[in-house]
């Protein structure tokens, strides 16, 4: 199985995420584990043009790391967002790298299951997502709620699963997160 670790940590002095991180990505030993860190790259947000669907069909115009990130989710089978929970949300960071996903899907809309969705660009669907998290002093439910109900929309609309949301220090799940 191909894993890919998206680390959307925007703090270079946050040692203990970094660490528990790792330690999550040495846990799924025996798979092809590949990781990208966003801090430090160049990923611009997405500004809504388009160009991506109608003038530069599935490239966006900003030619930065995101293309890289981009190719990596492509060829994953499951892909493991990471990032400390900031003001009730995950990072900034993070959410600039999923917005610019939109190039995978075309411009037009059918129905699927009862929604209306964008089909992918590429045929396939896109890779299982799970999410792990570094809760703030004060996470409560209510973020943990809609953090995942944004990662089951983004998972539903590039027509896989999301698989979960938990906690990079939770050694409660027995293994690995993505066994």
């Amino acid at each position: 199985m191909r894993i890919l670790f998206v680390d959307g940590n925007p703090s270079a002095e946050d040692d203990v995420f970094g660490e528990r991180l790792a330690a999550m990505e040495h846990a799924v030993g025996g798979h092809d584990v590949t990781s990208f860190c966003l801090r430090g790259k160049a990923i611009h947000s997405c500004i809504g043009c388009f160009a991506c669907w109608i003038r530069t069909p599935g490239t966006c115009i900003f030619q930065d790391d995101h293309v890289e990130l981009l190719c990596s989710f492509l060829k994953s089978d499951v892909a493991v967002f990471a990032s400390p929970m900031i003001a009730g949300f995950y990072s900034a960071l993070l959410k600039t790298a999923i917005d610019r996903v939109i190039p995978l899907a075309l411009p037009y809309i059918e129905l699927a299951d009862g929604e209306c969705r964008h089909p992918l660009r590429y045929g396939r669907s896109m890779p299982k997502l799970a999410f792990l998290y570094e809760p703030e002093e004060d996470t409560d439910a209510e973020d943990l709620r809609i953090v995942s109900t944004a990662f089951e929309r983004f998972a539903r609309n590039g027509h896989t699963r999301f698989l979960f949301a938990r906690p990079l220090s939770d050694k409660s799940g027995g293994g690995a997160p993505c066994d």
